[in-house]
């Protein structure tokens, strides 16, 4: 590895952030200053690329005219092969890539991605990254390497201390304004020559492409293009030009040694083609795709499309945890449309006053919803789950169906095939964030069920009116939830819940919290008291 040494599965990380805006938030109460660390002075706004002439516009050049002021879809469900379209779009890369994420991992992943943008930077491809400062995983020289060459340029969004500071450090600076640096960008892009987007769920490690050892992340992404591909590139734009996106060089003003970075690009590379930091036959793989390329206009679901991002910084009023984004609102609005059926997949429930009205409403209306998330055993964050826990009643008495993702789900061995043949298959948590509505309308995004997404993060939601890929989805979601793969919670009238599962064709009842230890049951009843739910 050229960074972190062994493979850390995200949970890790996410606690530790979680836990630690927890204590911040108890211990500045009350606390309403405004910080700002960086000014972005006069510097020039950026557009992304739009024009023609690159081998993606032609591609997709008669798909779009065929198909004016709609927008193409493609389901990319596995992780390995949404991995696979973002190297072959990278080799396709002639003007620019664009990416926005929240985590960048400097794993297996994460380090033969930066390689490949490095090698498409060296074609004169322009590269802009754009990071959540918070969830940064990666050696600060790296960073500065990488943004020293002219054609790449790295930003960090809304960052609070240099990435080199002290822990004491950073925790003095949030505590002195945590109202703004609570505020994290949770979008996810990956933009090529302005043309093909892809968008989802997905952050950049191990974890979300199939390819860690330990657990790997139920996840989904789409690749998209049309017309709403304006909409992707001016929201790009508008987090890149902000306030809110500083760059590297501000946060990590040091003079770059030229014998080093060279060092870092021959390192870099050298990894990048070392056969032995790929999966068997991912050579074989990645050819596949290349050729499929070529058939991906024929294969795209087109429809109506809208692309919903948030401002950045969400909320115009900082002292706040309560204001809303566009994101939220436009959920909600679209989640009223229903008419008969509503699936969701959501890693995270946690449900505020307005979403169990919501609930309510449907519920009068007959609409049946379905909702799979993840259960204690599966869960990426106890915290989080504890506080769903407290809610799970109040959301089974408004009619919602909820299943919850078993860890040793059967739906494994498709999902990850290349651990079929392993002693020890990966653990799987739910990470995706999808809707199917009345199986004609699908939303994806980076939006999770929770005050976090509805308050304090920026989102993004895609939301496509096409019946075909709606229907493709709806029916991957109702696999996800047979009792082979999850637990289905039933609740009697005195409020007793009781979870079922078939394992081995065999039905398995459970009347406490499934497939946890007494000690794990312990910890979540800590986690429980912390009040701490208006963050989650």
């Amino acid at each position: 590895m050229l960074g972190l040494k062994t493979m850390k599965i995200s949970t890790i990380r996410h606690v530790i952030v979680t836990l630690l805006f927890a204590a911040v938030l108890l211990l500045s109460e009350g606390c309403s200053s405004v910080f700002v660390p960086y000014e972005v002075g006069n510097r020039t706004k950026e557009k992304s690329y739009s024009g023609g002439g690159t081998t993606l516009a032609r591609l997709f050049y008669a798909v779009n005219t065929a198909h004016p002021e709609l927008s193409g879809a493609y389901l990319l469900d596995k992780g390995e092969e949404s991995l696979l379209w973002r190297g072959v779009l990278t080799e396709q890369a002639e003007k620019s890539i664009d990416i926005q994420t929240f985590i960048w991992s400097d794993d297996n992943v994460g380090t033969i991605g930066a390689a490949r943008l490095l090698q498409a930077a060296k074609r004169g491809v322009r590269v802009r990254v754009l990071l959540d400062y918070v969830t940064l995983d990666v050696d600060s020289d790296y960073l500065v390497w990488l943004n020293d060459h002219p054609n790449i340029t790295i930003r960090l969004y809304n960052p609070f201390s240099q990435l080199d500071a002290s822990i004491g450090s950073k925790v003095s600076t949030l505590l002195s304004s945590f109202s703004r640096l609570n505020r994290r960008m949770h979008n996810k892009l990956f933009l090529v020559d302005g043309r093909v987007v892809l968008l989802g769920g997905r952050n950049n490690a191990d974890e979300y492409y199939d390819m860690h050892a330990d657990m790997n992340f139920r996840d989904r992404d789409l690749l998209v293009v049309g017309d709403v591909l304006q909409e992707a590139r001016r929201g790009f734009d508008e987090y890149w030009n902000s306030e809110w996106s500083i760059s590297i060089d501000q946060v990590l003003p040091r003079k770059v040694d030229l014998q080093q970075r060279t060092a870092y690009y021959r390192k870099l590379e050298s990894y990048a083609r070392d056969q032995k930091n790929y999966p068997p036959r991912f050579d074989d793989a990645l050819k596949r795709i290349r050729e499929s390329l070529q058939r991906l206009p024929g294969r795209l679901s087109w429809g109506k499309a809208e692309m919903i991002y948030d401002i950045p910084g969400k909320n115009e009023q900082l002292s706040s945890l309560r204001g809303y984004g566009k994101s939220g609102e436009f959920l909600s609005r679209s989640i009223l449309e229903a008419e008969q059926e509503i699936l969701v997949e959501t890693p995270y429930m946690i449900t505020m006053p307005g979403t169990l009205d919501i609930f309510t409403r449907l519920q009068e209306q007959g609409v049946l919803v379905r909702v799979l998330t993840d259960s204690m055993a599966s869960a990426e964050d106890d915290l989080v789950f504890s506080a769903y826990k407290r809610q799970r009643r109040n959301i089974l008495r408004r009619g919602v169906k909820i299943c919850e993702l078993r860890r040793d789900a059967d739906l494994r061995d498709t999902v990850f095939e290349r651990f079929q043949n392993m002693e020890e298959m990966p653990g799987i948590s739910l990470h995706a964030k999808t809707a199917v509505i009345d199986r004609r309308t699908l939303l994806i995004g980076s939006f999770n069920l929770d005050p976090r997404s509805t308050h304090i993060n920026t989102e993004h939601v895609f939301r496509i009116e096409s019946p075909e890929l709606a229907e493709q989805v709806a029916k991957i979601i109702n696999t996800d939830m047979d009792l082979e793969n999850c637990w289905q919670i039933n609740m009697d009238a005195e409020g007793k819940l009781t979870w079922k599962t078939l394992r081995d064709g065999r039905e398995d009842i459970s009347h406490i919290e499934p497939d946890v230890t007494f000690f794990e049951r312990m910890r979540l009843l800590f986690f429980m008291m912390l009040p701490v739910e208006a963050i989650l």
